[in-house]
């Protein structure tokens, strides 16, 4: 893998917490309307907090990281770059590079050893 194929790691650790909140949202599988249902709020609410135009507040994030499996470290802060391995640095940049049916079939594969 060339140096142009390297993803930028600072930038991947340093997402907002309304881009961890829309990840979350998506790598879960579920829409927006799914989320307002499950944690109780109005639609716009949802809207607000992934596009950074309001944060949850203390009750509505831990309801989000426990939802999510996820801590409130994470959720607040993101992943430090530490907090990787070199093996898992090498599996998001293969996972970011593959085609969307290589995507597809890995999430299948994921999703049912759990």
């Amino acid at each position: 893998m060339g140096n142009n194929d390297k993803i930028n790691y600072d930038i991947f650790c340093s997402m907002t917490l309304n881009e961890r909140l829309t990840f979350l949202r998506e790598r879960k599988g579920i829409n927006k309307a799914e989320l307002c249902a499950i944690m109780d709020v109005a639609p716009a609410t949802v809207t607000q907090w992934e596009s950074g135009k309001k944060t949850p507040g203390r009750k509505n994030l831990s309801k989000l990281a426990e939802f999510y499996g996820v801590t409130l470290d994470y959720l607040i802060k993101g992943i430090e770059k530490k907090e990787l391995s070199s093996h898992e640095i090498e599996l998001i940049d293969l996972y970011r590079n593959a085609s969307e049916s290589i995507k597809t079939a890995i999430w299948s594969i994921l999703s049912n050893t759990k």
